[in-house]
C-alpha cells in the first residue's frame, strides 16, 4: 500500500507539473513557467492559484518589479493591505526610482491610517514625478489634518502647477483657504474654479456662502438659485 501511495503522489506531481512544462519538460526553476501560468490562472479567475504561481516566479527571480506591482495590485484589491505593501516595498528595492510604486505604498500607509509613513511615501514619489495632481492633493488633505495648514496649501499650489485648469483643484484649495481664515484668497479661488467649470454647482454654493462672509446677501442668493438649477439639471 504505501508503493500504491507513493506511485499515485508521484503522478499526481507529474500530472501538475505538465501544464507549466515547455516541450513536455519539466521546468519549474524557470520564473517564467510560473509567471505564465499564474498569468492563465488569473484570466480563469483562479486568483489564489495565480498568486501561488506569482510567488514561486519571485522566489526564484525577485527582481521582476512589473510583478511585484501586479501581486500588489491584486492583493491590495482582495483587502490585504498589509502583504500589498510589502509588495510594493520590493518593487521599491527592485526599482528605487517608481514613482508609482512609491504612490501606490502611500496610499496603503493613509488607508492603515499610518499617516507620516504616507507622506513620507508621497514625497518621494512626487519627488520622482511632479505632475502628479491628484497625489499633491492627498498630500495636502493629510498635512491639513495635522494642522499643518501652510504646507497643505503649498501642495495645492503644486497641483495646481500640474494641472491649472482643474476645477477640481481650484475648488479644494478654496475650503482650504476658508480654513485658514484667507477668505478674500478663497474667493479668487473659488472664482477660478468657476472659470474652468462653470457648472460646478458646489462652487456656486461655495462663493454664496463666501459672499454672505462679505454681506453680499443678493449675490449670495443668485449663487444658491445658480447652485440649485444645476443640481436639477
Amino acid at each position: 500500500m504505501k508503493k500504491i501511495g507513493i506511485l499515485l503522489l508521484g503522478l499526481f506531481l507529474l500530472a501538475f507539473l505538465f501544464p507549466l512544462c515547455a516541450d513536455n519538460q519539466p521546468n519549474v526553476q524557470d520564473p517564467m513557467v510560473w509567471r505564465n501560468q499564474g498569468d492563465a490562472f488569473l484570466s480563469q479567475g483562479k486568483t489564489q492559484q495565480a498568486m501561488q504561481c506569482y510567488q514561486n516566479s519571485l522566489n526564484l527571480n525577485p527582481n521582476q518589479y512589473d510583478l511585484w506591482m501586479q501581486c500588489g495590485g491584486i492583493l491590495a484589491q482582495v483587502g490585504d493591505s498589509e502583504t500589498a505593501a510589502a509588495c510594493y516595498t520590493e518593487a521599491i528595492k527592485v526599482n528605487p526610482q517608481s514613482a508609482d510604486a512609491w504612490a501606490a505604498k502611500g496610499m496603503l500607509m493613509e488607508k492603515a491610517g499610518k499617516d507620516n509613513d504616507a507622506l513620507d511615501c508621497y514625497t518621494q514619489s512626487l519627488n520622482l514625478n511632479y505632475r502628479q495632481s491628484q497625489l499633491w492633493v492627498r498630500k495636502a488633505m493629510l498635512l491639513s489634518n495635522q494642522g499643518k495648514t501652510q504646507e497643505s496649501l503649498s501642495c495645492y499650489d503644486s497641483a495646481l502647477e500640474a494641472d491649472s485648469s482643474n476645477a477640481n483643484l481650484w475648488y479644494n484649495k478654496a475650503q482650504a483657504l476658508i480654513s485658514a481664515g484667507r477668505n478674500d484668497e478663497a474667493m479668487k479661488a473659488c472664482e477660478q474654479a468657476l472659470r474652468c467649470n462653470q457648472d460646478y454647482a458646489e462652487a456656486w454654493e461655495l462663493k454664496a456662502y463666501l459672499l454672505d462672509g462679505l454681506g453680499n446677501g443678493d449675490d449670495a442668493i443668485r449663487c444658491r438659485e445658480k447652485a440649485a438649477a444645476l443640481k436639477k439639471s
